[in-house]
């Protein structure tokens, strides 16, 4: 995910010696239990089900015809993974930043050479994918921090993301050692796990 230094020193720290809401693990634990259980959780199911149905019929689809699609796999990822990032990081993030699909899924073709530390000459797109979509998200951030509604409202979801999402990334912003390169790469991580798990869910 190309995490910083100091975030992975952060990562592996004592954490008690931090207050709890700065410690790493109120954001990937106990932020989560709050705000992916529940009715939050309902809402953000509601939510991605409604752009799932204003995708499909924006594609005006008819039922007395038959609709050629040449990669049923490939129509049926790109169409998961854009209401997956409209649903968690706010529809405004597909406007800005349209070509994250395949940036996504250039980069998750890849993981396995990145894992097994493959070096930046031996897979030069796959590391142009990650350094397009690390520097994109880092835009990202920098614009919701300029607008107060991305972050301080307690909406299950708007434009800039579900709450889930925006309580995640103020939580960060009350670590010194989450600069904007950390925030992006654990957006990298968030983003990776919700599009598996919708993709399993749509497939169940």
């Amino acid at each position: 995910m190309a995490s910083p230094k100091r975030a992975l020193q952060f990562y592996a720290a004592d954490q008690k010696q931090f207050s709890e809401q700065q410690r790493i693990s109120y954001a990937h634990m106990t932020v989560p239990r709050k705000l992916l259980s529940g009715a939050s959780l309902a809402a953000i199911s509601e939510h991605y089900l409604a752009i799932l149905q204003q995708n499909l019929a924006a594609l005006n689809l008819h039922s007395e015809r038959w609709l050629e699609i040449p990669d049923l796999y490939a129509f049926v990822q790109d169409q998961i993974t854009r209401m997956t990032f409209a649903t968690v990081m706010g529809s405004e993030m597909l406007e800005h930043y349209p070509d994250i699909v395949a940036d996504f899924w250039g980069f998750d073709r890849n993981i396995e050479n990145f894992t097994g530390g493959a070096p930046r000459f031996m897979i030069p797109s796959a590391f142009a994918a990650r350094d397009r979509w690390l520097k994109n998200l880092k835009e990202w951030d920098r614009i919701e921090l300029k607008k107060k509604d991305a972050v301080d409202d307690d909406l299950e979801w708007t434009k800039w993301g579900s709450n889930f999402i925006r309580t995640r990334k103020a939580t960060f912003l009350n670590m010194p050692a989450m600069d904007e390169d950390a925030r992006a790469s654990e957006s990298v991580a968030i983003l990776l796990g919700y599009v598996y798990c919708f993709l399993l869910f749509d497939h169940s």
